[in-house]
């Protein structure tokens, strides 16, 4: 029989401590504002994430942290968000000092992105865009740039400057089929 690190069941119960004191929130917060208030403001939500306990879900990199970690921390998060920018400095932090650099959890993110984005051609559409490319051209450089987009709101001409993408490789990425898929393939 397999044994468990002390480390491993300490993450789970941590995991199970925090999905717990989710749910007594909602319960607790329905029962003071009405379930109507709380299914509305949970449409809102800016940005989601997911564990998978029982497996790592099948996703084509780049990931950030020890790629054999047993944990997977999906971020679905957006450049323009207060929120994703609040999680990006008050949460993440703690998660990679304390799991991330353990080698006990991976992050991956995803851009939060909506089919009415993709039609529309918004900021939201021209982030996750500019990111697949990224994800393309320089894959090394996704989660350097992912955390300057975030956290610094910069104009994407100047992120290409700081990172040294090929503008040109950068623009044909840009209007290609294969990102557009991605997109599709994201969206919420």
């Amino acid at each position: 029989m397999k044994k468990i690190s002390h480390q491993k069941i300490m993450v789970f119960y941590a995991i199970l401590f925090i999905s717990f004191l989710m749910a007594f929130s909602l319960v607790f917060y329905s029962m003071q504002h009405g379930r109507d208030t709380l299914a509305e403001r949970m449409k809102d939500t800016a940005y989601l994430s997911r564990f998978y306990f029982t497996s790592n879900p099948s996703i084509e990199g780049p990931f950030y942290g020890n790629e054999k970690a047993g944990i997977t921390l999906i971020a679905f998060t957006d450049a323009g968000s207060e929120a994703s920018r609040a999680f990006l400095q008050d949460i993440f932090p703690s998660l990679d000092k304390d799991y991330i650099r353990a080698g006990l959890l991976k992050f991956y993110h995803k851009p939060y992105i909506t089919f009415q984005d993709i039609l529309e051609r918004n900021g939201k559409f021209e982030d996750a865009m500019t990111l697949e490319c990224i994800k393309t051209l320089k894959s090394k450089e996704y989660y350097p740039i992912y955390f300057e987009m975030l956290s610094k709101g910069i104009t994407i001409r100047k992120m290409l400057e700081n990172h040294q993408v090929d503008v040109d490789s950068y623009n044909e990425c840009m209007y290609g089929n294969e990102v557009m898929g991605a997109l599709y393939k994201n969206a919420l």
